[in-house]
């Protein structure tokens, strides 16, 4: 997946030379001494650099990541696969470079940035070819902020050395009646909504969408009965008391999540303030509500 770059690069006479559109990771894997990130730029030489028959001869490019607080915390510079300059031409032009970072880098990058969109400032700097004195070695430069979005930065850890930041996979009912069809496959798709917010980092959404996929589930029972409704959710686990008292107790800790930690509601009495959830809390109300619907889905099927 490519990632909006804009990346312009202009001489120290404020000639643009080259614009780099956008970027994209096409690999992480593991090495002897690190983890290693291939990278593919895409670029275009302006209209000038291409008529003054300009090629770039060599790149150095740095990259850092900024954390939450506004610290950079540099990765490193690229190693790239250029054996011959590149004629900058008006039109769009590839090149991949590779970046390495040793164990210790690399768990402090998964476990600083994890959680969120990855927050990135590109620097190049690139020598500059030409056929006269005056663009032959001239120094061109860029500095450039950009990210790529939480979901796609979790599968490019996913394909690296470390497994601890799957993705959550949620369980789908089976053998549903069809009367129960329709209303278990719009909870579960609010469950997936859901998981799609915990991907993006939206921690609060992730509760607001399990709650709602809580209700539409609990409409299986008629509004007239919605006071009975655990024990007729439950009604297929009756006859045995200790299932029946372990599936109470699961829904019992599903309803105590969704309407007390949700929102993490302030006291008015005590003039605390709402906040908003975490990435532990989002977790907890997506895996438990996942749980206890494909529980329920299973033992009415």
């Amino acid at each position: 997946m490519s990632n909006v770059l804009d990346l312009e690069l202009m001489t120290n006479g404020g000639q643009i030379v080259a614009r780099f559109a956008n970027f994209s990771i096409f690999y992480c894997r593991p090495t002897l001494s690190g983890v290693e990130f291939a990278f593919e730029f895409v670029y275009q030489g302006t209209e000038p650099a291409a008529q003054n028959k300009l090629f770039i001869d060599a790149f150095q490019i740095e990259l850092s990541v900024i954390l939450e607080n506004q610290q950079e915390f540099y990765i490193g510079r690229f190693r790239q696969d250029v054996s011959e300059p590149h004629r900058l031409r008006a039109f769009e032009s590839r090149f991949q470079a590779r970046l390495e970072l040793g164990h210790t880098a690399y768990r402090s990058l998964v476990d600083w940035t994890h959680h969120n969109s990855l927050d990135l400032r590109f620097q190049m700097k690139v020598i500059v070819k030409g056929p006269d004195d005056e663009t032959n070695g001239a120094f061109a430069t860029g500095d450039k902020r950009t990210n790529i979005p939480h979901s796609e930065w979790l599968e490019i850890l996913n394909r690296g050395p470390f497994n601890r930041f799957e993705t959550i996979t949620i369980s789908q009912p089976v053998n549903a009646s069809s009367e129960d069809k329709e209303i278990f496959e719009s909870a579960m798709a609010l469950l997936k909504d859901a998981e799609s917010s915990f991907n993006r980092g939206d921690w609060s959404g992730v509760g607001t969408k399990c709650r709602g996929s809580w209700r539409v589930f609990k409409t299986l029972i008629p509004k007239k009965d919605q006071l009975q409704a655990v024990e007729l959710l439950l009604a297929p686990v009756a006859g045995d008391p200790r299932r029946k008292e372990f599936g109470e107790a699961m829904i019992k800790g599903l309803n105590a999540i969704l309407n007390k930690a949700t929102h993490l509601e302030g006291d008015s009495s005590a003039n605390t303030l709402p906040v908003e959830l975490s990435r532990a809390d989002a977790l907890l109300c997506l895996h438990w509500t996942s749980a206890v619907l494909s529980y329920l889905a299973l033992v009415r099927s």
